[in-house]
């Protein structure tokens, strides 16, 4: 038990950093950049939602 709950937290930690890592680079960036960006990563969501409903 502990042993997971040591691999869980050791995840989160990674994800905390890569998340943290993606706020800086994108606080950094140009507004019209960010505003691509918000774009691709709006349109690809929706692209996946799209997908997932078609399979489903």
């Amino acid at each position: 038990m502990s042993n997971l709950q040591m691999q869980l937290n050791q995840l989160s930690n990674t994800i905390n950093q890569y998340y943290t890592r993606l706020v800086t680079f994108f606080i950094k960036l140009p507004t019209d950049e960010k505003i691509a960006w918000i774009a691709i990563v709006v349109g690809s969501l929706l692209i996946i939602t799209g997908l997932v409903i078609l399979i489903l």
